[in-house]
């Protein structure tokens, strides 16, 4: 209850502030049987929370009262009986741990652990096993041997295929001709015949050849062979037809045969530009001389015009 003189200030004097529940009395100053019910509802439950925090296993059924919780329980006790007892294993001298009986049944003969049983028969056979370095080097060495003939033997198959180094192996570059023994430098020297093996084509001929060579070096690529754009006009199939008919004959009307010839070139200069083939000299023995012999006399006695500016020099 407030004085009505106080009721003219802002703020009420200290000695009007008092608590909502009166420690002398134990009782609230206002409602207290309704807020004395709330506050002992508000304090069961939080009892009943703290209870069930730490009281949430059944003693006489020896089980959890969260069904989730005892599943969970559950699955951790088979994850640790799988591995029972392997701690104290592992701490036990090697002797021991890595014996007959621990890897398998010796009355059952049965596997234990297999990797155990492994690691047994190791160092049982261990000195058996020691015999076998030497060969197993041998059989490394061997191997080794056979993959570098095949590389070596591989390597000399490509060469073989080029025209320089099949004229070096049948004598071709002796300085001499075989059949008649005479020399071929010198002003009396012979020339050499000829040569028929295929001019070695480097790897830009290879791969802008018409043939299938670039698929053979290893081009994932196939060489695309150009075609004859195709004439849609008409005109150029009924010029032939009437040419094939009566060759004698041609159109009855000039303007029409104008038209198809020009239809014609129109349609060659469409299409696209061919990719030119870089092509070695006809007589590349004679090229190859040039650059072998000490003389170059008889290769100029042979060779084209045409060859004869290419760099010469003596012997390698």
């Amino acid at each position: 209850v407030v004085h009505p003189k106080l009721s003219q200030f802002e703020a009420l004097p200290r000695s009007h502030d008092k608590r909502e529940f009166d420690v002398i009395s134990n009782r609230y100053h206002s409602d207290h049987e309704t807020r004395e019910k709330q506050a002992l509802d508000e304090m069961r439950k939080e009892i009943q929370v703290r209870y069930w925090q730490t009281h949430n296993f059944d003693p006489i059924v020896a089980e959890y009262y969260d069904r989730e919780k005892e599943a969970e329980f559950q699955r951790q006790r088979e994850a640790l009986r799988a591995v029972h007892g392997t701690s104290a294993l592992a701490r036990l001298p090697p002797s021991i741990k890595h014996s007959e009986g621990a890897a398998y049944n010796i009355v059952t003969q049965t596997t234990k652990d297999e990797a155990k049983l492994k690691t047994a028969e190791g160092a049982e056979n261990r000195a058996i096993n020691s015999k076998k370095g030497s060969a197993v080097e041998q059989k490394i060495k061997e191997r080794a041997e056979k993959l570098e003939k095949a590389m070596e033997d591989r390597s000399f198959l490509r060469l073989a295929r080029a025209g320089n180094m099949r004229a070096r192996t049948e004598g071709r570059l002796h300085g001499y001709h075989l059949i008649t023994n005479t020399d071929c430098h010198g002003r009396l020297g012979q020339p050499l015949p000829p040569s028929r093996l295929p001019a070695q084509e480097n790897v830009w001929s290879k791969l802008h050849s018409e043939t299938d060579a670039g698929l053979r070096m290893g081009t994932s690529v196939a060489p695309r062979k150009t075609k004859k754009a195709r004439d849609l006009t008409g005109a150029v199939s009924t010029e032939l037809r009437a040419q094939s008919a009566d060759p004698g004959v041609t159109s009855a009307r000039p303007s029409e045969s104008l038209a198809a010839t020009a239809m014609t070139r129109t349609t060659v200069s469409a299409r696209p530009p061919t990719v030119p083939t870089l092509r070695m000299p006809s007589n590349i023995t004679q090229l190859q001389n040039n650059y072998d012999f000490p003389s170059v006399d008889a290769a100029k006695a042979t060779a084209p015009a045409s060859e004869t500016g290419v760099r010469t020099g003596g012997g390698f």
